[in-house]
């Protein structure tokens, strides 16, 4: 249930105020969550939360951090109209009041795109706020120019409000020409020709008859001549504004009326159904006393069987005993066990550290062995080249063999032919074929001889 505590300020209507972090109502989470039609159903139930000023305050100290009412929060969110327009009829006095800033709800709904319905709204409840400018000397038209509106035509609708801010200054003396020109949105542009139209013209004062629901009406002028068609159009212009101002003012009013009829008639089916609720807590109340008597009397009854339960509570009570003594018993073996458990602990970090040892050791001979195996690799690669060597002397080899057949076979035939002069030859070149086949035989033992060692070399290198 929220709390309330009453406002130090005063008003027409009595203002509350409730903490953020602690008693927050239901309207104004509402309507920070942008959850528009639970706002509305939390403004129908408690119409006063429109009032209620929701502050928060630094962490550990009594210092505002803000103070707001909901519809200073709801204008800052592009809040619907239904639903801005049910807050300004629950309490219109919130479009009159600033918050701990000094701005007002138009200052926030200029400053968050709201829609030109919206800002409407807030100028027929309070036109002033268009020319009071917030701490940094800013306007609502400020806020306009600087970071764009819902819709261009709202820049109209706020100088017809109040003309003369125009040309007025920020605190670092900006005007609303100015901030549009730095600014950056969709319609700078647009904006900026609005701007600069309403800069342009240089009409004489007029007054005009003040429209129902504005109080220091804005002061539409006309031209001293017709001597320029500007100033004709403009006037026609100022006049059809006034006009359709009033319309909309009186169209306002109407719906006003029509909602606090809506109100009254909700407040009279609410009292009646108090009412009804009073009677019936009445009744129910003498029920209540019936069974409380009755109650009196079961609880006699159960005073006697209460006495029943007593004696076979002691009874009970002797058999916990006897429990208590065998869970004494558990407890010993329990700690007997935890004693085990620990020495078994023991020996299990023991074992852990002389398995790190174990551990540490197998590092140590998985880097000897890769040491091996590297060296092994350079041994390797060297008798692959020596193996490519040998390969290529048994090519060389087999090249001279060839040849030899070769010139043999030539010899052979020429020793066919001339077999009888070249005995002799013949003799020699066999003495030197036997020589070469020895040499030949000699180099493929060698040959053997290395191949078997690199085998070996291989078979030891693979185990």
């Amino acid at each position: 249930m929220v709390s309330y505590s009453v406002s130090s300020r005063t008003s027409k209507q009595q203002e509350y105020e409730v903490d953020y972090d602690k008693n927050i109502t239901d309207l104004y989470e509402a309507i920070t969550n942008s959850d528009w039609e639970v706002a509305i159903k939390a403004l129908e139930n408690r119409p006063r939360e429109a009032r209620t000023w929701v502050v928060r305050h630094y962490e550990d100290s009594d210092d505002i951090m803000w103070r707001f009412l909901p519809l200073h929060s709801a204008c800052a969110r592009q809040p619907p109209a239904n639903v801005l327009s049910t807050l300004l009829t629950a309490y219109s006095e919130a479009a009159r009041c600033v918050d701990d800033q000094g701005m007002y709800p138009l200052h926030y709904a200029c400053g968050n795109q709201a829609s030109r319905e919206v800002i409407r709204l807030l100028l027929v409840a309070n036109p002033q706020a268009a020319k009071i400018a917030d701490p940094r000397g800013m306007l609502p038209i400020h806020y306009l120019a600087c970071w764009g509106p819902s819709s261009v035509s709202i820049i109209d609708m706020v100088l017809v409000a109040n003309r003369d801010v125009k040309t007025a200054t920020d605190s670092d003396g900006n005007t609303a020409l100015d901030l549009a020109k730095e600014g950056e949105y969709a319609e700078k542009e647009a904006v900026i020709d609005a701007l600069e139209r309403w800069f342009e013209e240089k009409p004489n004062e007029r007054e005009l008859s003040t429209p129902r629901g504005f109080s220091n009406p804005p002061q539409l002028t006309s031209a001293d001549s017709c001597s320029s068609g500007s100033a004709s159009y403009s006037k026609e212009t100022d006049k059809w504004t006034v006009s359709r101002l009033r319309s909309e003012v009186s169209k306002l009013r109407t719906e006003q009326r029509e909602r606090e009829q809506t109100w009254e008639a909700k407040m009279d089916e609410s009292v009646e159904k108090l009412k009804t609720q009073c009677y019936n807590l009445e009744r129910k109340a003498n029920k209540e006393h019936d069974e409380l008597r009755m109650a009196n009397d079961r609880l006699e009854i159960l005073e006697a069987a209460n006495n029943e339960k007593e004696a076979e509570l002691k009874t009970r009570e002797e058999v916990i005993a006897e429990k208590d003594h065998t869970i004494k018993e558990l407890s010993r073996n329990i700690k007997h066990l935890e004693r085990e458990y620990s020495d078994k602990i023991l020996e299990l970090h023991t074992e852990r550290d002389d398995i790190r040892l174990a551990l540490r050791e197998v590092s140590e001979n998985c880097e000897t062995f890769k040491s091996r195996y590297d060296h092994m690799n350079d041994r390797i690669g060297s008798l692959s080249a020596s193996l490519s060597s040998m390969m290529e002397q048994q090519s060389t080899l087999v090249k001279t063999i060839q040849e030899r057949e070769m010139r043999e076979a030539e010899n052979g035939a020429i020793r066919r032919n001339k077999l009888k002069g070249l005995l002799d030859m013949e003799e020699r070149m066999v003495a030197n074929i036997k020589q070469d086949s020895g040499e030949v035989t000699t180099a493929f033992a060698n040959q053997a001889k290395e191949m078997d060692a690199i085998a070996a070399v291989i078979a030891a290198i693979r185990k």
